[in-house]
């Protein structure tokens, strides 16, 4: 469709400056070489061609700038995409100020991700108006451009257990050593009986084993498996290992 010649293109994989013709097929780039024909040929006259830059975690919000304004000052440097969890404006606006800045990105060439804000507010200590729940974050989740959860910053609500921070987990695997150590790390992590159902569920460490040194191994398969299997969205591993260390992770289940 478009022909892009006489450009000198940056190889981010090389690290090289490569002089060709760039053939482009609708939206996609269909290859670099000596193509000479096309519906429409822009010749560049050897200027620099190169990827489009992405911006991996932002918060625009934090420019004091409309999203509008953010994309006419960064686009023209470079940047053609943003990953953002929008936590500023859903911090006071909720899903409409989440929506808002959606809708306003659509109409800009800057590529919009957006990851869903995992905790609204950030901690039970602010105040600023908005909240968020485990129905709305699954909400946002089904939302199209919104490719996985914002990290986890209610830190106090991990370390005391918080009930709205285990309710966004569907599948928990804990290192059961022995069986009093789980019921005390029930007991630190706030996990009851109507979590049982989602904790350990083809057994544990006791009764399933762990080889020495395949501890993590063995938890993350089991995890794994059972996720797909219920086709589950997040999971929790948490492994403790010899001289009191400890380690965990949540998983997500990808979509392609």
């Amino acid at each position: 469709d478009l022909l892009l010649a006489n450009a000198k293109v940056v190889n981010v994989f090389t690290g090289e400056v490569e002089s060709g013709n760039v053939a482009i097929c609708g939206d996609r780039i269909a290859g670099v070489g000596d193509y000479q024909q096309a519906k429409q040929v822009l010749d560049l006259g050897g200027k620099y061609l190169a990827p489009g830059l992405i911006n991996g975690h932002i918060h625009p919000e934090s420019s004091m700038l409309d999203i509008t304004q953010y994309a006419r000052a960064v686009v023209p440097r470079g940047t053609l995409a943003i990953v953002t969890d929008l936590h500023e404006i859903a911090n006071v606006s909720g899903l409409d100020g989440i929506r808002y800045v959606l809708n306003c990105a659509r109409r800009l060439p800057l590529e919009f991700f957006l990851m869903a804000p995992s905790c609204v507010p950030a901690t039970h200590l602010e105040t600023s108006g908005a909240r968020l729940g485990p129905e709305d974050i699954r909400q946002i989740l089904r939302w199209k451009g919104v490719i996985g959860l914002g990290e986890v910053m209610n830190f106090p609500g991990v370390l005391s257990g918080d009930v709205g921070v285990l309710s966004k987990i569907d599948l928990i695997e804990i290192h059961e050593a022995f069986a009093a150590q789980a019921l005390a790390n029930f007991r630190e992590l706030g996990i009851t009986e109507k979590d049982y159902d989602k904790v350990n569920v083809n057994g544990s460490c006791v009764s399933i084993g762990h080889p020495l040194g395949a501890t993590g191994a063995r938890i993350l398969t089991t995890l794994l498996y059972e996720m797909q299997r219920r086709n589950a969205r997040y999971g929790l591993e948490a492994i403790c290992g010899g001289g009191g260390m400890g380690v965990c992770g949540i998983l997500e289940k990808g979509v392609i």
